[in-house]
């Protein structure tokens, strides 16, 4: 009977909950592309990545349509400035000679910006990178040469003004379109070589997004709390826009101080005159008053 009994029971089943094991260590090395490989096994849903950037396309084209626009018409006005200023006779002055500097600033500006604001624009969230390696480094150094060269060229025209204005008779002999073209290529020659590092600095990394799937980014090939980073942000920061920007602040209050002067000069030159001019006038009125009344009276006498 006991055994009937044990035969008859239901067996009883115990689950033995085991916790997932760890994940593997990510194969990924930050900063080296030729050290990372898929993972196996990688599932990934490619219609979802598909409507994804669908989406942002969708979402972002009115920014999109304003940055191409933008774009054209920022490029098409500086070369329709360097066009006239080399073609038109008259128009190859020291000052012009910097307006094409700074013009040609503006458009490798729209170049090496542009396409990456579109680019991040239209991509979804899971897109490579869409320019390659090259594009990588070209794309993040033309718009650091393009900023600083900008501001280069504001200052050396500032300073350019500033010897017209308050020392014109210097200015005969210092600001020269032949000074003018040395001055700009030596700056644009000292500026792309400064800015190449970017060249080097600025790498593809494949970054993953799960366990399964990775996408190709273009930074930087150092983190932004490394020394060397901090040094190049600090050296940018401070001798191509602080110094420059002080400089043309103390330059303008200079020229302004310059033409106050200047104004007070010629309106007491001009007051002196005026008052010149009325003496003689009264004078003239008093000589001819006086020389009618002695007619008068001679007159009368006889």
């Amino acid at each position: 009977m006991a055994v009937e009994l044990s035969s008859c029971q239901e067996p009883r089943t115990h689950t033995l909950r085991v916790p997932p094991p760890a994940p593997p260590p990510s194969p990924f090395k930050s900063g080296n592309i030729d050290n990372i490989s898929w993972m196996p096994n990688a599932t990934f849903d490619s219609s979802l990545i598909a409507a994804q950037s669908e989406e942002g396309w969708q979402v972002n084209s009115p920014m999109i349509v304003l940055l191409s626009a933008l774009s054209v018409v920022g490029v098409v006005g500086n070369l329709l400035v360097i066009t006239v200023v080399f073609n038109v006779r008259g128009m190859k002055t020291p000052t012009n000679c910097y307006l094409v500097s700074l013009a040609l600033s503006d458009t490798l500006f729209f170049f090496g910006a542009i396409p990456h604001e579109i680019m991040y624009n239209m991509m979804g969230e899971w897109d490579d990178y869409l320019f390659g390696a090259v594009g990588c480094a070209l794309l993040t150094m033309l718009p650091y040469l393009a900023m600083n060269t900008s501001s280069l060229s504001i200052t050396a025209f500032t300073v350019e003004r500033f010897i017209g204005i308050c020392y014109p008779y210097r200015a005969r002999t210092m600001c020269t379109v032949s000074r003018a073209k040395l001055i700009i290529t030596v700056m644009w020659t000292m500026s792309i070589l400064y800015h190449s590092q970017w060249l080097f600095l600025a790498t593809l990394v494949r970054e993953p997004l799960d366990h399964n799937f990775t996408i190709t980014t273009c930074t930087f090939s150092f983190e932004r709390n490394d020394t060397m980073y901090k040094v190049i942000f600090l050296a940018d920061f401070l001798g191509l826009y602080v110094i420059p920007m002080l400089l043309d602040v103390v330059i303008y209050v200079k020229i302004g101080l310059t033409l106050s002067q200047c104004s007070d000069k010629i309106k007491n030159s001009v007051k002196s005159k005026v008052t010149k001019s009325e003496d003689f006038l009264l004078a003239s009125r008093n000589g001819s008053e006086n020389l009618c009344r002695e007619s008068h009276v001679s007159f009368s006498e006889l």
